[in-house]
């Protein structure tokens, strides 16, 4: 998560913005390489992946054209965004639904929410893909399988 303050802004700190004045500007951007996932793929695809807060979506950008693809339904507040190592699964934590969403990034198909922690904002998946962990704003941490989920 990146967060930008324009003109003072704010700064995510610990669970919550803390306000400085000004403006902010979230942007939250996972960058995946996909390797012949899908046929009626290229060989090789450059993905982005952006959370848009307000409509509860994620928009998947290819970086060859800076094209946007069609927002992808998550749950309420989408905030924290990390990819698997191979490249095949986006996880989406969705702040005010109390879940993440995977994604299948051949498809762009958002797979059925996972409860996690109450509000979860960030989520980091191991070298190996093996977990993915959930930092949730009740102060707990949420690791979840990724063989299964």
């Amino acid at each position: 998560m990146v967060a930008v303050g324009l003109g003072g802004g704010r700064g995510f700190a610990r669970g919550g913005w803390a306000r400085a004045g000004g403006c902010v500007v979230g942007v939250l951007v996972a960058v995946v390489l996909v390797v012949g996932v899908a046929p009626a793929r290229a060989a090789t695809s450059h993905s982005v992946y952006v959370t848009n807060f307000s409509s509860g979506s994620v928009t998947p950008i290819d970086t060859a054209t800076d094209t946007p693809g069609a927002a992808i339904a998550v749950g309420i507040q989408p905030l924290g965004v990390a990819v698997t190592p191979d490249g095949k699964t986006v996880y989406v934590t969705d702040n005010n639904s109390a879940s993440v969403t995977p994604i299948d990034t051949a498809t762009n198909t958002p797979g059925a929410a996972i409860a996690v922690g109450g509000g979860p904002v960030g989520v980091a998946v191991t070298p190996d893909g093996k977990t993915a962990y959930v930092a949730n704003e009740a102060d707990s941490v949420t690791p979840i399988n990724t063989a299964t989920n």
